[in-house]
This record gives structure tokens, C-alpha cells and sequence, in this order.
């Protein structure tokens, strides 16, 4: 998202649908009736937002009503719809990769392709303006980053045109992959695939609170009636960029094993093949174990996504018997990768800020390269391209 400093954090206290994304934004000012004389230049759909109370809280609660016996549209068709609303061209790209990313998701679960996507949600002009909706009202609300807490998750049954089926739905579960989740009490749907498609594609971190003057505050309120409230609350923040972290969270995996049944060539042979299969870093620490065996840990760190991946491939190449699992938290610098101009070519530098310094490290993969062809080593290039300093290739 691209903004002004502002921050908003979504604590999902009662879940998150499609139309309680709306409702907050409605709380937090944005006309939702500009919004449905954008669509109703093209489509006949009204935006119902009226003050609700629930369970003490009072919001916005957003209806949107249309006639459900129109013809159920694919997603050839909402793209085309989209590219004909009168919004900025960044607010129609952002809402056409989310809605092919739904649209992918619901052919997964449904076992075909794409185009033959027969949507039991996304068909309905509801989940359109749901989701074109969240885009721009986060422009409107010139938001640069979303924060959202955990999510809650649910159990239950619900009908659909295909028949009951369990929740989570089957689309909500693979959009929430890799994301943080607990489960609640609750039996009714408190995270509608709509919802979770706004977690997927606006949501900037699921692992750090925002920081800053708190300049609002706004509660969308939901349909379901629960021992808990269903609300969506928001709190929007103005941060001061100066200081402002310069790092990302995330959460990854470390995996480890113990190995004392491999040659040193084995071992070394690791490296190569568990990178190369989606390791994000390997290491091996020597010791001694029982029996005072020479022996060893083997960690290796991946995404969340690769996990299964990696897994299958340590066991593959060691034949280890149990491998430990942890999932741990890090920070790392916002990073680029371009290539730089030298006298003996193009060099691969990454580039990173830190306290309001820019840095450029050329990548030692680079530098052996460039030495394979010239009479210097990768330490000499390296002090060499730094004293001289590394040019952007225009």
C-alpha cells in the first residue's frame, strides 16, 4: 500500500467478512455512498451503512443488496466490470490480482481451472464490492501499512449450493496459509473467504504492532449473533516516518536434527542440496554425543511454504529419523538486489537503508565470478568496487 504515514492495526475481535472490512471503514470516515455511485454507473447494487450496537459496541453495519436472480458472473466477467469503474489504475490492479487469487484458490478446492470456476461466493456482486471496495477505501483513507492481529479460527458447518460443508471453508483455510491463527469457541463462520482474502492481499504484517500517535479509531459491526461480539476494530495511526523501523518480522521455521551417521562428504554435500530445495540458510555445529561419538546438529531455516519441501529433502539426503521443528520469529533490513557498473562489468549489489544511511554490499556469488576472469581475488574486487564506489546500471 502507498499512503501518507498512516498506519492501521485490525484486531479481529469477532472475525472479519467482506462487508465488516466495509463497515469499519465506514466508522473511520469514508463515504460509502461515493463508493456505490461508482459501481451503479455499471451495476445495480445499493451500500446500505446504518449505526448498529453489539453486545455494547456501536459501529457502522454495512449491507450490500442487489438482485440475487442476475446471472452468476465469472471472473472474466468482474474484471471487466472493474476496469470499467471510475478508480485510480492502482486501486483496479491491487482488486483484479486479489480476485484472481480467489478465483485460483476456488479452483484448487473445486478441482478445475480458472476460467471454469463455478464461484458459490464470488459470483454475487457482494464480494466484488467487498473487495474493490477495501482497496480504495484504504486510499481514501491514505493508509500506507496494515497490521492486523491473530486470527481466530472456528468450527461448525454451513450450507452452501454444494451442501454442507465444514469451516473453515475450504478457500478460507489455503488463504490463511502461513498466517498466525488460534482457535476460538465459536461454531458460525467468523472468517468468510472475502475476509480472508482482504488478510491475504492488504495485510503488510501479521507480527508487529504499530507505533505513533493514534488518530482513530472505528468498529465494523457483523451479522452473527456469538457469545462474543462480532466486530472488526481498527485503530489508524500517524507515524513519523523518521522514526520509523527500517526492518520486517516475519516467522519462519528452524528445523533440526542430530547427526552422527554421516561422512564428512555427506555432510558437506548438505549445504548445495538443502538451499538449492528451498533452505533459506544451513548450518552444522560439531560436538559429541552418547557414546562420545563425533557427531553433530544440523539446523536448517525456511519459510513456512517451503517447510513440507525442505523437510522431505533433509530426510532424503541424511536419512535421519526424527527431525525438530521450531518456528521462531526474526527481523531482517528492507533489502534490494540490483546491478551495478564496474570497470570489469556488472556486479550483483544488494542495497539497504539503516538509520536513514543507504548501504550497497556487493554479493560475493558476483565478485568470484568476476575474478574467474580477471587476476583478482573476490576480497580485492570487494575493497576495490567499495573505494571507488558502485554506479546503478541506468
Amino acid at each position: 500500500m502507498t499512503g501518507k504515514g498512516k498506519v492501521l492495526y485490525l484486531q479481529l475481535v469477532g472475525g472479519i467478512s467482506g462487508d465488516m472490512f466495509l463497515s469499519l471503514m465506514a466508522d473511520l470516515g469514508v463515504d460509502l455512498s461515493v463508493l456505490e455511485d461508482i459501481f451503479r454507473a455499471h451495476v445495480d447494487v445499493k451500500i446500505l451503512a446504518r449505526a448498529r450496537r453489539k453486545m455494547g459496541f456501536s459501529g457502522i453495519m454495512v449491507d450490500v443488496v442487489y438482485d440475487k436472480n442476475q446471472k452468476m458472473r465469472n471472473l472474466k466477467d468482474l474484471v471487466s466490470i472493474i476496469k470499467g469503474l471510475d478508480i485510480s489504475e492502482d486501486v483496479k490492479y491491487k482488486a483484479i490480482e486479489s480476485l484472481k487469487k480467489l478465483a485460483l484458490v476456488e479452483a484448487k478446492v473445486h478441482g478445475t481451472e480458472v476460467e471454469n470456476v463455478h464461484f458459490h461466493e464470488i459470483g454475487g456482486l457482494d464480494t466484488l464490492v467487498d473487495v474493490v471496495g477495501a482497496i480504495w477505501c484504504l486510499k481514501e483513507l491514505e493508509i500506507s501499512e496494515v497490521y492486523c492481529s491473530p486470527i481466530p479460527l472456528f468450527e461448525g458447518m454451513v450450507e452452501c449450493e454444494h451442501g454442507k460443508i465444514p469451516l473453515p471453508a475450504p478457500a478460507t483455510l489455503k488463504l490463511l496459509k502461513g498466517k498466525p491463527v488460534y482457535f476460538s469457541n465459536e461454531q458460525k463462520e467468523m472468517v468468510t473467504p472475502t475476509g480472508a482474502l482482504i488478510l491475504d492481499q492488504l495485510v503488510d504484517s501479521f507480527n508487529k504492532r504499530p507505533g505513533g500517535k493514534l488518530i482513530g479509531d472505528g468498529y465494523g459491526i457483523g451479522h452473527l449473533d456469538m457469545s462474543i461480539p462480532n466486530i472488526l476494530r481498527g485503530m489508524v495511526f500517524q507515524c513519523d516516518k523518521k522514526n520509523k523501523l527500517e526492518f520486517q518480522q516475519e516467522r519462519i521455521c528452524e528445523l533440526e536434527t542430530n547427526v552422527d551417521h554421516l561422512t564428512g562428504e555427506e555432510i558437506g554435500n548438505l549445504f548445495d542440496v538443502l538451499l538449492k530445495n528451498g533452505a533459506l540458510d544451513v548450518f552444522f555445529l560439531p560436538g559429541i554425543m552418547k557414546k562420545n561419538r563425533p557427531s553433530g546438529i544440523l539446523k536448517v531455516l525456511c519459510v513456512e511454504e517451503r517447510l513440507n519441501h525442505v523437510l522431505v529433502s533433509i530426510f532424503k539426503n541424511t536419512l535421519t529419523l526424527g527431525i525438530r521443528i521450531n518456528r521462531i520469529e526474526r527481523v531482517k533490513l528492507d533489502r534490494i538486489s540490483t546491478n551495478m557498473v564496474t570497470e570489469h562489468g556488472e556486479v550483483c549489489v544488494k542495497e539497504f537503508n539503516f538509520n536513514n544511511v543507504k548501504y550497497k554490499r556487493p554479493e560475493f556469488e558476483s565478485l568470484k565470478k568476476i575474478g574467474r576472469s580477471t587476476n583478482f581475488s573476490p576480497v580485492e574486487l570487494r575493497l576495490k568496487f567499495m573505494e571507488k564506489g558502485l554506479k546503478s546500471k541506468n
